[in-house]
């Protein structure tokens, strides 16, 4: 370790003390050094991108200098230790990873969006909110729910979302995202509790509808913590489960046969009290054959005998690009 030390005073050298110990750096090793020292400032600032990302941009500086062909650079696997420690200061957690979720531990600088944090033996729940978003918990009456499994934590089973309608009219669409919630199963006590945290922390949380997939436990779980809740299944996913059911029983293979799905689909947009007198309008025109009596049985004991997949009025409940937004949770 050399232990010289110099003092500098507008450009220009005030006191030394010692001697240096090794030879001077030169310039490739000064710039290395510098970009390392920006590498860890950026780490330190920008907190929401992948320390390794910075690192490599950092790299990448440094290759376009030529450098890499004068000396040696830098790895990421001998510099990770301090890379992070730095990134842990900045977000001051002790560490970021972990092996199972419910050792996760939430940095102080973002309990401000923590909405509630369910731990019990090996289950953990996460919903996490802005703020400024709580109000609409309690002021909208129209809600939006879905998951996907694309873009979860590793930890957790599915990234669940909830929007809240804010005032969407025949002329636009008003919803925004309100909670983001990490679930580690899709069973109807999970979802069971995921609505009675909601409902403990919001009470004023009193939905008249909610726009869902149609996914039974959670449609369960729903109608057991908010009673009298009307659910509306979404028109993507109830025409997507009508074709696969279809296609499952051979009835695509013929023209007539798509030509009943469709049918069987527009079905939904008819009013509630017409809804038997479509049927029976459909039913008139429909081949006998054993796949179509299949596929028949299947609707009427799945959707018919209930009216989760009306659609009839609920204008964001038909706008397909809507439910995909949902779907991938954004707003773009």
């Amino acid at each position: 370790m050399c232990n010289a030390t110099v003092k500098i005073l507008n450009q220009s050298i005030v006191h030394e003390s010692n001697n240096h110990t090794h030879p001077p750096k030169n310039i490739s090793e000064l710039t290395i050094e510098s970009e390392m020292k920006l590498c860890l400032k950026n780490i330190q600032q920008n907190v929401t991108a992948p320390v390794s990302t910075i690192f490599e941009e950092s790299i990448d500086r440094i290759k376009d200098k030529g450098l890499d062909l004068v000396t040696t650079i830098p790895l990421f696997e001998n510099r990770k230790k301090t890379l992070y420690k730095k990134r842990n200061l900045a977000l001051g957690a002790k560490k970021i990873e972990f092996k199972k979720a419910v050792d996760i531990d939430i940095p102080k600088k973002y309990e401000n969006l923590l909405f509630a944090d369910y731990k019990h033996k090996n289950k953990r729940i996460l919903i996490l909110c802005n703020e400024e978003m709580l109000k609409y918990l309690s002021e909208s009456r129209h809600f939006f729910i879905d998951g996907t499994f694309k873009l979860c934590q590793k930890f957790f089973y599915q990234l669940y979302t909830m929007h809240a309608d804010i005032g969407s009219n025949d002329s636009f669409f008003n919803v925004v995202p309100i909670l983001y919630i990490l679930l580690p199963d899709k069973t109807r006590a999970t979802y069971e509790i995921l609505f009675s945290l909601i409902k403990a922390r919001v009470p004023q949380w009193n939905p008249s509808k909610i726009s869902m997939d149609f996914e039974v436990s959670a449609i369960l779980a729903l109608q057991s913590i908010i009673p009298g809740v009307k659910i509306l299944g979404c028109f993507f996913h109830f025409t997507r489960c009508l074709w696969r059911k279809a296609k499952e029983l051979g009835v695509t293979k013929s023209k007539l046969g798509k030509v009943h799905v469709k049918l069987c689909s527009a079905l939904s947009h008819l009013p509630q009290h017409l809804t038997a007198e479509g049927w029976l309008y459909i039913m008139e025109d429909c081949p006998r054959t054993k796949e179509l009596t299949a596929f028949n049985d299947y609707f009427v004991n799945t959707w018919l005998e209930n009216n989760i997949f009306q659609h009839y009025g609920v204008v964001m409940a038909k706008n397909t690009q809507l439910i995909i937004l949902l779907k991938h949770g954004t707003t773009t």
